[in-house]
């Protein structure tokens, strides 16, 4: 492995947060984990796989046979949890194995400026929204004759309705899972180990659904040039406004619960006042 002698039996450190193997790498219901580093619990090596090419068969922290991919263990069976931490400190390595961002080379910017600047993007969005119909009049000027005053961006919405459900199960529901699933579990069909991937594979074909229609859409209803224009328009507002709303996912999320409990709240009130009994003791009526 990259330079390093490794034998049967040798401990190896997990690299990263927290990983995932398989006691069969085809079938994703084999799926064991997640393993964290900071159990500081080693995979003990048994060999490289040759049925699976980029994983290692190994015994687990909790003793189970599996496959786990190689680039998720350490390469030196004498590197330590606190070698580890260390490089992470030192931003020379991932917290993540999705990680995918050079952090040597990374802005430090203030949540003040954070915030600032997701403000004007949630706003842009919003005037974009709002005035999308002036952009398809343009099309339909240009493809009929007559005058249309009004149509709504149905697929950008539909985008962002989407993205909000995936960002609430990535950012509040079920980050793990749904971290697993966007990076390695997404399949055209497969046996998945929880019902959260289920629904997320629901989420991730009607996204591809809209994807599809909103781009075919515009042939439909405009001439090529205009239809052109329109479609690669769509293409791209309906990935802007899918990540807009699966950053703002969360939030939409504890702001509908927190509608959701405060009307129940509020109606549980409606119920008071004391019970009327005649004189044999029988209820007969709520004075209110």
């Amino acid at each position: 492995m990259n330079g390093f002698s490794i034998h049967t039996g040798d401990s190896l450190a997990i690299l990263y947060e927290k990983v995932w193997a398989y006691e069969n790498p085809e079938v994703l219901s084999t799926r064991l984990g997640p393993y964290r580093k900071y159990l500081r619990k080693k995979m003990v090596f048994l060999e490289e796989s040759l049925q699976f090419p980029g994983f290692v068969k190994v015994i687990t922290p909790d003793k189970k046979t599996a496959f786990i991919k190689r680039t998720l263990l350490a390469e030196n069976s004498k590197v330590s949890y606190h070698d580890i931490q260390q490089k992470i400190e030192n931003k020379t390595q991932f917290k993540s194995q999705y990680s995918q961002i050079d952090l040597s080379n990374g802005v430090d910017y203030k949540y003040w400026q954070v915030w600032s600047v997701l403000g004007v993007f949630f706003i842009g969005l919003f005037f974009l929204w709002k005035y999308y119909y002036r952009i398809d009049n343009w099309c339909y000027k240009r493809s009929h004759a007559g005058k249309r005053t009004y149509a709504r961006p149905r697929y950008i919405g539909y985008a962002a309705i989407l993205g909000m459900v995936t960002g609430a199960f990535y950012q509040l529901i079920s980050p793990t899972e749904t971290e697993w699933f966007l990076f390695e579990g997404m399949r055209f069909w497969a046996d998945y180990p929880s019902y959260i991937d289920w629904i997320l594979w629901v989420v991730m074909w009607l996204s591809v659904l809209n994807l599809v229609v909103g781009i075919a859409e515009p042939f439909f209803r405009f001439k090529m040039v205009p239809a052109i224009i329109y479609s690669l328009l769509s293409l791209l507002l309906t990935g802007v406004y899918f990540f807009a709303g699966f950053i703002s996912g969360g939030l939409m999320a504890v702001l509908v619960i927190l509608y959701f409990f405060i009307s129940g709240s509020g109606s549980g009130g409606g119920h008071s006042g004391q019970m009327a009994y005649n004189s044999s003791g029988q209820a007969i009526g709520r004075i209110q």
